[in-house]
């Protein structure tokens, strides 16, 4: 009998003739020449052609390097539905996604403030957006249900974030241990900022030189600031 999995494999292969031409669509959306389109998306310009003539066998994680090479809808190249520039994935169940080896992180609502403090993370995600997991576990170092998403909102963080980059959240890490960018609850909201600690307490930097540093002193840290979480990869639409 057939596993769920190998029956949502098989879901992708009967409707690869209608992801090539989607794709299709997409490379002349984007204004691209093919071999561009191949550029971005980390492949040769023949070994592109191959897939969308189906000389080779079009693959989903071929799809997921496409879309994230056009900063395209994974859910749209795979099933069509939903838009060709929205990055929620409709239309795939977690069954699926899994089938396919995608797996499904939340977005939340909450924008992190880059600049001006935001509100607070909804308890309730309002999308699902798939990455590939083998990428999740051997690029990020990650396991897939640690992370969550939110959108990048200010220009504080500028050039390293800009406002409406998507960034990916390890929601295990909870104390500062390096210089790195942190997902901060404080000064009554929520924000990325680059996150140290020193002997006089917790200094939170931005990468625009046009903000200042400041200063949380240690008196003050334990009511006052909690760490939501590590900042680990940051995907901006163009």
């Amino acid at each position: 009998m057939a596993t769920e999995n190998n029956l949502s494999i098989a879901k992708f292969h009967k409707t690869s003739d209608q992801i090539r031409q989607r794709i299709r669509e997409l490379i002349f959306a984007r204004g691209l020449k093919d071999h561009e389109a191949a550029a971005k998306s980390g492949m040769s310009s023949p070994y592109l052609s191959q897939l969308l003539t189906g000389a080779r066998t079009l693959k989903p994680e071929h799809v997921l390097d496409i879309a994230k090479g056009l900063h395209a809808n994974n859910g749209w190249l795979i099933t069509g539905s939903g838009s060709m520039d929205a990055t929620p994935v409709e239309g795939i169940t977690p069954i699926e996604a899994q089938g396919m080896g995608f797996a499904l992180i939340p977005q939340y609502a909450a924008k992190a403030g880059a600049g001006e403090e935001k509100s607070a993370l909804s308890e309730d995600p309002v999308n699902l957006l798939a990455f590939r997991e083998e990428w999740i576990r051997s690029e990020l170092r990650r396991h897939p249900k640690d992370l969550f998403l939110l959108t990048v909102d200010g220009d504080s963080m500028v050039p390293t974030l800009v406002p409406g980059e998507i960034v990916l959240v390890d929601r295990t890490v909870r104390k500062v241990s390096s210089d790195a960018i942190y997902l901060v609850r404080a000064f009554g909201g929520i924000m990325v900022k680059r996150a140290e600690l020193h002997s006089d307490g917790l200094h939170l930097r931005s990468d625009n030189p046009a903000y200042h540093e400041r200063v949380i002193v240690n008196a003050e840290l334990d009511e006052t600031v909690e760490i939501l979480g590590r900042v680990i990869w940051g995907g901006r639409r163009y």
